[in-house]
Formats: C-alpha cells, sequence, structure tokens
C-alpha cells in the first residue's frame, strides 16, 4: 500500500509541475496589458529632484499634472490629438512632466524607439544625463541603461540603445538636412521648441522642426508629438502651436461665488501698495475674477484640486458641467500658469512682482516675469524702429569742447577696454537728470612687442592712472575733475595683469569682467539674489565679487543689458532726462569711435532654457569703445546715477509731545520744568 500511495503522490506531483508550467506559458503567450501613461507615472515616476525628491510621483502635488496625463492618456485612446504642445512657468516640473516622463513611458512600458528633438548634440547628452538618466535612475528602470558605450558612463552618443532594445535618439536643430533625416519612429519629443523655429541658413527645407516631424509621417494620425518649451514670443512656434490647437485652460471653483475661474497675473492682488518685499509676500493674494474676493492659500489649493480643463470654444456652468465640443484639431494646447503652482505661494509671486516693479530696466523684468512665471508671451517692444548709426551718433556732437567736464556733472566715469597692443579708453560726464557727456576718449599703443604682453599691458595702465589722477578741467571749478570710478575690463589679462595693476590702487579702479556679450558665448550674466561671503554687493544688472584666490574684489557686468542701456542713450533727442552727446569737435574726429560704437547690434536670439533674449551680434572687427561705453555707464550706476526717481517710503508723522501735569493757571507742575 505504502509504495502504491507513493506512486500516486509522484504522480500528481508530475501533474501539477505541469500544470503550472502550462498556465506560465500561456501567461506568457497572452500580450501585457499596457498601462496609461497616467498610470504609468503614478506607479513608476520616482521624482529625482526637488521638495518632493525620491517620492513616486501624486498628482495633488502639482494638481495640474493630473489634467495634463489624464488628458494624454485619453488622447491615446480615442486618437483625438497626436501632437501635444506644452507650456508653463520655469521650475514647476513643465520638463519631468512633459519631457521626461513621455520618454520614459515609450521606452519602457512600450518599448518604442524614440526621437528626442534638441537645439544641438551637446545639449542631448547634457538632456539624457542632467534629466532623464536621474529619473531612469530612481526608479524601477534602472536596470536597463546600458552597461556599455558612451552613455554608459557619461560619454557622447548619438543614440542611446537600452537593455530592453528600446532606442533613444537624438536629433538637432543644428547642422544641415541629414542631421534630421533617414530615421522614422513614431514618437518624437522635443524640448525648447522655439529654438528650431527658423528655417537653416543653407537648408531648401521647411523649418527645422518640421523636418523632425516629417521622419513620423509613415506612421499617420498614430504619430505621436510631445513638445515643451517656455513662452518666448506671440509668433514663436510654442504659442501658435497652443493658440492654433485646443488653447486649453484650467479652470477652478471659486471659494466664495463659485463660479468656474481662471485667475491670471491681473487677479494676483495686495502688493500693488507695499513699501518692502516683505510685506509684498505678506500682503499678495489671489482674487476671484468674477467676484474680486481674496483666496488664502489653503483656499486656492483646494480649488485647484478641484480644476477642470476647459478646451477652446467649450464653457462650463455652475454645475462644473462642460458644454461644446472641443476644435477640430490634431494638437493639444495646454498651459498652466502662476495659480497652479503649488510650489511657490502667492507671496512669493508678489515679492517677485514687486521687485520687478522697481528695476531699473523694468523691459528686461517684464520679459522674465511673462516667461518664467506667468507662461505669457512678453508684449511686443519697438527698440528695433530706432536704430543707432554712426552718422546719428556723429550728429550728436553738441555743446561742450574737447576735455571740459561740465560744471553740472555729478558723476565723472572712465573705463578701459585693454588688448595686446591697444588700450582704449574713455571717459564721460553724467548730469542729475541721467544726460552723459563723452568728455574724452583715445588710445595708447602697449609696447607688447619689447616688454612681452603683462609689463606692456602693465605700463599701460600706469600711464592710464597717471591721466587720470591728473583729471580733467571743471567748468567754472578751480580745481581738475578726477574721475569718480575706472573700470578696466579683466577679459583680456594674460597673467592676471589687471588684477595686479587695481591691486596697487585705490578703490577708483576696479576690474570688471563682462557677460553674455552674443549667443556664441557659454558665458552668460548670472544675476545673484542675495549677498553672501563672496557676493558683497549687487547693483542693477551688475554686481561685486571677492575673489579670494587673487586678493581683488571683481564688478562683473551683464554686458548684453549694460549695451542696450547705452545705445538707448544714443536715440534720446539731445536735451533730454537720460540722453547722451559728444564733445564738439569736426565730423571726421568722432568717425572711428561712432563705427566702433555700432559695431555691433541687437538681434532678438532664442536660447535654450531662456526663451527669447536679446543677444549682441559682432557686424566689424573693432568694438572696443562700444565696451568702453557700456563700462562707463554701469560704472555709473555704481556712483549713484538714475534714470528714474526711485520710490522712497514716506516720511514718519512727527511725534507727539508727552503729556505734562500743570498748575491751573497752566505752569508746569514740577519746579524744575519751569
Amino acid at each position: 500500500m505504502g509504495s502504491t500511495a507513493a506512486v500516486i503522490a509522484e504522480s500528481a506531483e508530475r501533474d501539477y509541475a505541469w500544470r503550472d508550467e502550462y498556465r506560465q506559458m500561456v501567461a506568457g503567450c497572452r500580450a501585457p496589458v499596457l498601462r496609461s501613461i497616467a498610470e504609468f507615472g503614478e506607479q513608476e515616476l520616482v521624482i529625482p529632484t526637488g521638495p518632493y525628491a525620491g517620492r513616486l510621483f501624486r498628482r495633488e502635488y502639482q494638481p495640474f499634472t493630473g489634467l495634463l496625463l489624464d488628458t494624454i492618456a485619453e488622447a491615446h485612446r480615442s486618437h483625438r490629438w497626436n501632437r501635444f504642445f506644452f507650456t508653463g512657468p520655469t521650475q514647476t516640473g513643465k520638463s519631468l512632466f512633459c519631457f521626461v516622463l513621455p520618454c520614459l513611458y515609450h521606452l519602457f512600458e512600450l518599448r518604442e524607439t524614440v526621437i528626442l528633438g534638441v537645439s544641438d548634440s551637446d545639449m542631448g547628452m547634457d538632456k539624457f544625463r542632467n534629466d532623464i538618466r536621474p529619473a531612469i535612475e530612481a526608479g524601477a528602470y534602472r536596470a536597463l541603461l546600458p552597461r556599455v558605450g558612451g552613455a554608459s558612463r557619461g560619454g557622447r552618443a548619438h543614440a542611446i540603445t537600452f537593455r530592453n532594445g528600446a532606442e533613444l535618439r537624438f536629433m538637432t536643430a543644428g547642422g544641415g538636412d541629414k542631421h534630421r533625416a533617414g530615421y522614422p519612429s513614431r514618437v518624437l519629443v522635443v524640448t525648447e521648441t522655439d529654438g528650431f523655429d527658423v528655417v537653416g541658413g543653407t537648408s531648401r527645407e521647411a523649418d527645422k522642426f518640421s523636418q523632425l516631424e516629417v521622419r513620423l509621417r509613415s506612421w499617420g494620425n498614430r504619430k505621436l508629438v510631445y513638445a515643451e518649451c517656455t513662452v518666448s514670443w506671440a509668433t514663436g512656434r510654442t504659442w501658435r502651436e497652443y493658440q492654433n490647437g485646443t488653447a486649453s485652460r484650467i479652470v477652478r471653483p471659486c471659494p466664495h461665488c463659485g463660479a468656474w475661474v481662471s485667475p491670471e497675473r491681473k487677479d494676483l492682488q495686495g502688493w500693488q501698495d507695499a513699501e518692502s518685499v516683505v510685506e509684498a509676500r505678506r500682503l499678495a493674494h489671489f482674487a476671484c475674477p468674477d467676484c474680486a474676493r481674496a483666496w488664502s492659500e489653503e483656499e486656492r489649493r483646494a480649488a485647484n484640486l478641484k480644476g477642470k480643463l476647459l478646451h477652446r470654444g467649450q464653457s462650463i456652468d455652475a454645475a462644473g458641467v462642460i458644454h461644446g465640443e472641443p476644435p477640430e484639431t490634431d494638437t493639444l494646447g495646454f498651459r498652466w500658469s502662476a495659480v497652479d503652482n503649488h510650489l511657490l505661494t502667492a507671496g512669493d509671486v508678489g515679492a517677485d512682482e514687486w521687485v520687478a516693479s522697481r528695476e531699473e530696466n523694468v523691459e528686461t523684468a517684464e520679459r522674465r516675469l511673462c516667461q518664467f512665471v506667468w507662461a505669457t508671451p512678453p508684449a511686443p517692444t519697438a527698440w528695433q524702429e530706432a536704430p543707432v548709426t554712426a552718422e546719428g551718433i556723429i550728429g550728436r556732437a553738441h555743446g561742450w569742447p574737447a576735455k571740459l567736464v561740465p560744471r553740472d556733472c555729478v558723476y565723472l566715469t572712465e573705463s578701459c577696454d585693454l588688448h595686446k597692443w591697444t588700450l582704449y579708453w574713455l571717459v564721460v560726464a553724467w548730469f542729475a537728470d541721467g544726460r552723459g557727456h563723452v568728455v574724452d576718449y583715445g588710445k595708447h599703443k602697449t609696447e607688447a612687442d619689447m616688454l612681452g604682453t603683462e609689463k606692456a599691458l602693465y605700463a599701460a595702465m600706469g600711464e592710464l592712472a597717471e591721466l587720470t589722477m591728473r583729471g580733467w578741467t571743471w567748468e567754472e571749478h578751480a580745481n581738475p575733475r578726477i574721475p569718480d570710478q575706472c573700470w578696466i575690463d579683466s577679459g583680456y589679462s594674460p597673467g592676471d595683469a589687471v588684477y595686479a595693476f587695481c591691486r596697487g590702487q585705490s578703490d577708483r579702479f576696479r576690474p570688471t569682467k563682462g557677460y553674455g556679450a552674443g549667443p556664441l558665448r557659454r558665458q552668460r550674466y548670472n544675476r545673484p539674489r542675495q549677498i553672501n561671503q563672496t557676493i558683497v554687493h549687487i547693483g542693477t544688472d551688475w554686481h561685486v565679487s571677492m575673489l579670494p584666490d587673487k586678493g581683488i574684489f571683481l564688478v562683473e557686468v551683464d554686458a548684453n543689458a549694460w549695451k542696450s542701456w547705452s545705445h538707448n542713450r544714443l536715440t534720446v533727442p539731445i536735451g533730454q532726462p537720460g540722453a547722451l552727446t559728444l564733445y564738439k569737435a569736426p565730423p571726421r574726429d568722432h568717425l572711428d569711435f561712432a563705427r566702433q560704437v555700432t559695431a555691433e547690434k541687437q538681434e532678438e536670439t532664442f536660447i535654450e532654457g531662456r526663451g527669447l533674449v536679446r543677444t549682441w551680434i559682432q557686424t566689424r572687427s573693432n568694438n572696443h569703445w562700444l565696451d568702453c561705453l557700456y563700462l562707463a555707464s554701469a560704472a555709473a550706476s555704481f556712483c549713484g546715477l538714475r534714470l528714474l526717481p526711485e520710490k522712497r517710503p514716506p516720511a514718519p508723522p512727527p511725534a507727539k509731545p508727552k503729556a505734562r501735569l500743570t498748575m491751573p493757571d497752566g505752569r508746569p507742575y514740577l519746579i524744575t520744568e519751569r
């Protein structure tokens, strides 16, 4: 009996094992159940950086993301839209949810090849290394990263093949058309979209974005395009696609009147009358566009959790029922703004508005707020309508003869642009109403061929210092006027000659360095937010840094901003506040100066991460006196020159006299007070 039972048991065990293998085989033959992008995001996306770093994504962190992902998921099912254009404020998750997540979803959930559209090849690997790879490493798909090849150890690659067979292929906006040809795929993910919105200089094809998109043509309406960008300008591709697509907006119920509203910039109230940035942060709040009632932060957040998405042409009634069909388009245009951002309070945004309203360069501040806070295109400007020409500059020789400082001068600034063979210098007098007058300028040859570059530059600066300290004749004053500041450009300074020279002089002589004077320069001016151990003073588009290893204070200047400021002075009518003039001289005497000041022109250029910005393009070889002019202008700001009056707090009311005891006849009660 025992042996029979053992045989039966063994047979049953084999039967169970066979059935288990059969079930596994059948399960393996079934197609996997694919999740939607919304499900994938909530189940797989671990936030790599920021205040929620290391946590699994939850839509309540930023409620607009739930609307965004649900809408994309529904579009995938219904095929209503196959092109998705996203825009929103910076530092709100735009790159993570509109760029990184679509890449991860198609690479790992759908195991598809993805074309990654970037502005240049360096940016492609930078985006992978800084944005995509950290998100992969933070989640469950880190094991699928390649173990060999350039991308495995941070090198360069044109394509990255993951261990599940999916490939991420980089295509750029630069180079010839062949860089965007010959690689068909169903999925295109593009970052900084407006950087593609130009036709290549030698290209006979369409604009670069269209060249990328045409690679998906064989997929018909099954293609998928995801594109995200900061709004650069109203005619840029991002804003055009948004407006011509669904132009979707988020609405939420007002906690007071119940109306479904979309608060915008005009509905941020309270900060306008604040006397300090601290007060602006305390008073700022969003208000309902319908009933004008103020929203607390708790009410704003609760309202956003109930948000709904309205497409162009749709309406919503008081019960929250949406009426009307979306427009007939293949493009979803999705936008969110500061009211949807739960990472910042209304007070934070109000403080930004208060600070920007008091910046001297109001236009730059306005552009920054529109692009990076409110996700709207900045208003067009007319700066191109008044170009500065050499003839126009020569025509501004007016007033005083050469080398004479006007009697009403409040500041006198000097600047120097240093090069191996020549030292260029300039002296400008400034008036209380912001007018400027070029008193003198010139150039000195160095003896670099005899002394060597470092010694020759040091000697030339010594001669400049002697000239500076002798001063210039001051109209109706007995003593000459010595410049308040002499700023020397240290950009060309082998062996730190400028630092060595300035260390031996008074604080009148300061080394400077200009940043961002053109789109080809990698370095751009970074405006510091606060004073610290390194940043010792912050001005208007300039700041003073301590260089401990050099033993010197360096003035760092936004070259773009101050060149624009200087050129603007040359368009103001003579005699008006803010106008710049030159000393009287025959036209031929100012010809070289005028040509150098106009050796660069302003252009609006799209730069990754910043949107549309003004840059300076050099059109002639010599621009040294333009550099001198912008440094002398920035030095005047350092001294205290202002074009616009500063808003001062009101004077405190006079103190009330203390009440004193008196006798019945009015005399002081205490004999010591009589």
